[in-house]
């Protein structure tokens, strides 16, 4: 409820959070707020520019409360700076398909780092974001394209500048190990697709999907009923 949301922030003092409904997809439903804390209220900023912060009661009303599936509330990352560099306005995340069969350690079968666009708060290539294949084993983006049927290919971002193709994600050996870790913690699953963050020392788990989106395979070139069928039995 939003009581329970206010002592939970008045408790832990975040500077800001990002919220999700527990049930969604596409970067649906999420937002990003700054927050302050004066006289035991939560004072709310949508933009970290605004002078004049509101409630946390008005930013409710104009939001609506939580639902009853629930509500996914995680602090504000800091960004590591190559990731940082790409597109400043979304945390930029590696989606990490992974698949585990009973009694065998979990395979990484794609990574794809998702870019946002400038002013976007998130980096979902339905969203208008860039798709990059990523070496598993190497870390290194090989291919950049948008998304759709007439898709474009870039070798750099189309709006910043920054180097894409060719690009080495930082820690990378670090991000996949986490992957295969988090993936054996959920034995009844064949297939998980993880979303990695990178932060400036260390890379994290952004969000875990049970029931990821198969189209993420068009976006490597690999055929989802070959990739599938591997794990099918």
């Amino acid at each position: 409820s939003p009581v329970q949301v206010e002592h939970l922030l008045l408790e832990r003092r975040p500077a800001g959070i990002v919220l999700k409904p527990a049930l969604c997809c596409h970067g649906g439903g999420f937002a990003a707020i700054w927050l302050g804390y004066r006289e035991g209220r939560v004072e709310v900023r949508t933009d970290p520019a605004q002078t004049v912060p509101s409630s946390l009661e008005a930013y409710w009303s104009t939001r609506g409360s939580p639902s009853q599936a629930g509500l996914v509330i995680e602090c504000l990352a800091d960004q590591h700076p190559v990731l940082q560099r790409l597109n400043p306005s979304s945390l930029n995340t590696v989606r990490m398909f992974v698949a585990q069969r009973p009694g065998e350690p979990p395979e990484i079968l794609f990574t794809c780092l998702k870019v946002g666009r400038p002013g976007s708060l998130t980096d979902n290539v339905s969203g208008g974001g860039v798709a990059c294949t990523v070496n598993v084993q190497s870390g290194i983006i090989e291919r950049a394209r948008s998304a759709g049927v007439l898709f474009e290919e870039y070798a750099s971002h189309p709006d910043t500048g920054a180097k894409l193709v060719g690009l080495e994600i930082p820690m990378w050996v670090e991000a996949t190990e986490l992957a295969r870790d988090v993936t054996a913690f959920y034995p009844g699953h064949r297939i998980l697709g993880l979303d990695v963050g990178f932060g400036p020392s260390f890379p994290f788990i952004v969000e875990t999907n049970h029931r990821p989106d198969k189209v993420g395979f068009s976006l490597v070139g690999l055929p989802p009923r070959t990739m599938l069928r591997r794990f099918a039995a």
